[in-house]
């Protein structure tokens, strides 16, 4: 067996700030790295976890539900920001998010609202980013349901104030804009919430077991 030793991922990644990757000593000789170790080397640059989330956003993106009464659709998104909240560290996560949303400027189609950030909808797209951020900030190396939860909804409601805020001014209404985008949403946000935490924990026992 060869010779091993362990580099910590940056703080925060995957909500697991003493996640350590095994890395072969002989990185020339790719036979000698194991599969999972090359992975987890690879996750562990700051880099590719804001390209792999920033993918996932323009993804969610194209699952899009329309909603009679009102131009914003539903989509996975808000699930793929709790995830990068909850799994990345603060400056990643709204790395991520501010790469979805400065290729969705130059790409709109990447973006579920046609007009993207200078839209109805932009809002929305912006509050990805500051939700993000304030989700992982909250979060900070604590896995608990209690602390995802707050985090979690309190990036919610970054989002929807962001987005309810903004739709008001291109529609001249905040009861309108709350009719529209945010009534119609707050059941699938908590549905969507309750998936991520899920999942988060599944990750995050997952990510335990390996190291034990």
């Amino acid at each position: 067996m060869p010779l091993r030793e362990t580099r910590k991922t940056p703080e925060g990644s995957w909500g697991l700030s003493d996640q350590e990757v095994a890395v072969d000593v002989a990185l020339d000789s790719p036979d000698k790295v194991s599969s999972t170790g090359l992975i987890g080397l690879l996750w562990a640059r700051p880099a590719v976890q804001i390209m792999t989330f920033a993918v996932l956003m323009a993804l969610a993106a194209q699952v899009r539900i329309p909603v009679p009464g009102t131009h914003v659709p539903m989509t996975l998104q808000s699930l793929v920001m709790l995830l990068a909240g909850f799994l990345l560290a603060p400056r990643i996560a709204g790395g991520a998010m501010f790469l979805y949303l400065v290729s969705g400027t130059v790409f709109t189609g990447l973006f579920a609202g046609t007009m993207g950030i200078f839209g109805p909808t932009g809002g929305y797209l912006v509050g990805f980013v500051a939700a993000s951020v304030a989700i992982a900030a909250i979060r900070g190396r604590s896995l608990s349901i209690v602390r995802l939860s707050e985090a979690g909804l309190l990036g919610l409601l970054i989002l929807f104030v962001a987005g309810t805020a903004w739709n008001a001014a291109w529609l001249g209404s905040w009861k309108l804009a709350l009719a529209t985008g945010v009534l119609p949403f707050i059941a699938k946000a908590l549905v969507q919430l309750i998936m991520a935490i899920t999942l988060c924990r599944i990750l995050g026992n997952a990510g335990h077991s390996r190291r034990a």
